[in-house]
């Protein structure tokens, strides 16, 4: 039977589907119970940037996310539902009773934002704490730019999180439904065979195929249609769906970076410290 006496809370993944440097996911595992929730949202899949080869990326981080899950201990994986989730949350909070909800802010596109704001009155109006924390390094509601670049630094300056040790899940008050198809949710575009494959796994060795043999052709290929398929990183699916974290990459770049300077001059690819400080301007 799992211990009730420590708090409830439902870490809800949207587009940071990964383990390490997840600040809600560490913030959670060190103060509570967890249920770790995705939900499959019918609106979501029906905006214009919303295509099958999304959900099919989105589908493979989340095998990733679940196998990780599972490797912890309970055979706790994933709640996934479909639904809207004011209904995903109304349905967990009947069943389970209180919880904090905790999750990035998300960077996405205007229903996004007025699904967030939705979920933010659905918290206030039934008693619900729910903890946002800033994704990357973007910061919402600034009026102004300025210094913005020194913000940046001290955010990617921190470590990253490491995956939490000893997680303490909480069963499934329901039925997950599984992975959902294009189909399911009214995508009926091909996917793309030739895309990048989505996963924590990938993002990972396609960073370090980059840093190893790539970056030194960043600056002088990237805006080549010739050149750049090769010269860049690939790395911006993973980005976008969290798959590793912005500050992940800058600090194995800079990794990179120390190591490349112990090295003699001769056995550095010419271009490659040019490349790595392009590269980061971009992050």
């Amino acid at each position: 039977m799992e211990p009730t006496s420590s708090p409830l809370i439902v870490v809800w993944f949207k587009r940071d589907l990964r383990w390490t440097d997840h600040a809600p996911l560490t913030w959670a595992t060190r103060r509570g119970r967890v249920l770790p929730l995705w939900v499959y949202e019918p609106e979501q899949w029906q905006q214009p940037d919303a295509a099958a080869q999304h959900l099919a990326f989105a589908n493979e981080c989340l095998r990733d996310l679940d196998a990780w899950l599972v490797s912890k201990g309970t055979g706790t994986a994933l709640l996934r539902l479909h639904s809207d989730i004011i209904d995903a949350l109304t349905r967990i909070r009947a069943q389970l009773g209180a919880f904090t909800l905790v999750s990035y802010e998300e960077t996405g596109n205007l229903w996004s934002y007025a699904r967030d704001k939705a979920v933010k009155r659905w918290c206030d109006a039934n008693g619900v704490v729910w903890r946002e924390f800033p994704n990357n390094a973007v910061v919402r509601r600034l009026n102004s730019r300025d210094q913005w670049d020194a913000h940046w630094r001290r955010r990617m300056a921190m470590a990253p999180l490491p995956a939490p040790a000893e997680p303490q899940w909480v069963s499934a008050p329901c039925p997950s439904v599984g992975e959902l198809t294009p189909p399911d949710l009214g995508l009926h575009d091909a996917d793309k065979p030739a895309r990048r494959l989505g996963g924590r796994r990938r993002a990972e060795a396609q960073l370090e195929d980059f840093l190893a043999n790539a970056v030194h052709r960043y600056r002088s290929g990237m805006s080549s249609p010739l050149s750049a398929e090769t010269a860049c990183s690939r790395l911006s699916p993973y980005l976008a769906w969290g798959a590793i974290s912005i500050r992940e990459v800058v600090h194995a770049l800079e990794a990179t970076r120390r190591t490349l300077r112990t090295l003699p001059e001769d056995h550095v690819p010419a271009g490659s410290f040019a490349g790595m400080k392009s590269f980061e301007s971009r992050l």
